[in-house]
């Protein structure tokens, strides 16, 4: 990804639906390295959202579904990962990530 003004920051991205996914998205295109955490079960917004789901061949949604189309339009551009945060050391994992 070319090098923006927010080139050098990281945004951690918990956020489900509407105006967190695409702020976040829009400083992942200023430059910032966003990385979107997901609860084991993904979130929301991946499952099919009034009916407009990508359809490739290949089912690389969650639990081997489609895409939908809502999800890749709003969380393009960042890194993902899954933590539970019940747990511990997920816990630990995300104040690493915040350090």
């Amino acid at each position: 990804m070319p090098k923006g003004i927010l080139d050098g920051i990281r945004v951690l991205d918990l956020s489900v639906y509407q105006l967190g996914p695409v702020n976040t998205m829009m400083l992942a295109l200023m430059g910032a390295d966003v990385i979107k955490i997901e609860p084991p079960t993904g979130e929301p917004g991946r499952n099919n959202v009034r009916g407009r789901m990508v359809h490739g061949g290949k089912a690389k949604g969650f639990g081997g579904i489609d895409l939908s189309a809502y999800f890749e339009a709003n969380n393009h551009c960042k890194r993902s990962i899954v933590l539970d945060l019940t747990k511990p050391r997920a816990k630990e994992v995300l104040y690493k990530l915040v350090e």
